[in-house]
């Protein structure tokens, strides 16, 4: 019995940034939200048809405080190379939060726990798209909510807590980058939210951000 996962899209949700709250309850747990990685995992439209970038030619992009939470200069790309020009290239996409503050007594029972990312775009001018590889499109309504849930409370409250991500525990969805321009801002508005045993949630919330050079068009070139 492994993880699963719930998607909703087009739920409200009240957004903010860097901000730690608790819906309800008396608990005294907190976490940070530390960054988010993109990896460039797979390219292919579809479930059925993914075929890996070897990890030698893979691009690894952090944002974190340090960058101001900003995708660096070429972080993302958007097809592998030009023979493949116009076939999806997918992210993955995964949080880190530092979880030393969570009180693991205050979380439910091991194989209980849960955790949901509330994924927030400009559905007009969003430079970052999620993409459903089961249906082959792009999602347009946010925003866009997922629910990993059956883990355990070691996975959520040791300093570096590594999340599960959007393409590699959930092949369902992942991260696309259009064609390079200059796009609304934030990228995404990202919400992480953690279950209490309680029914209550603690939650941070943070923008991300990119520059009209953050998305290159190949990761092979030539």
């Amino acid at each position: 019995m492994g993880r699963y996962w719930v998607i909703n899209m087009g739920v409200p949700v009240i957004t903010g940034v860097c901000q730690q709250a608790a819906e309800g309850g008396g608990t005294q747990s907190s976490f940070s939200l530390d960054s988010f990685t993109m990896v460039t995992v797979s390219y292919g439209s579809g479930t059925d048809t993914q075929i890996s970038v070897p990890n030698a030619q893979r691009i690894v992009t952090t944002v974190n405080s340090r960058n101001s939470f900003t995708i660096p200069q070429g972080g993302l790309r958007s097809f592998y190379d030009e023979e493949t020009a116009g076939i999806t290239l997918n992210h993955s996409f995964q949080p880190l939060i530092d979880g030393s503050s969570i009180v693991a007594s205050e979380l439910p029972a091991d194989g209980a726990c849960s955790v949901t990312y509330v994924i927030t775009f400009d559905e007009r001018r969003f430079p970052v798209k999620i993409y459903n590889l089961e249906a082959e499109v792009v999602v347009t309504s946010s925003p866009f909510t997922i629910t990993f849930g059956r883990l355990d409370r070691s996975e959520l409250t040791v300093g570096d807590a590594i999340l599960p991500a959007l393409l590699l525990e959930n092949p369902s969805f992942s991260v696309i980058a259009p064609i390079p321009g200059d796009f609304a801002q934030p990228a995404l508005t990202v919400e992480i939210k953690i279950l209490m045993a309680d029914n209550t949630f603690i939650t941070q919330s943070q923008d991300i951000n990119m520059t009209d050079l953050s998305i290159e068009p190949f990761v092979v070139e030539g």
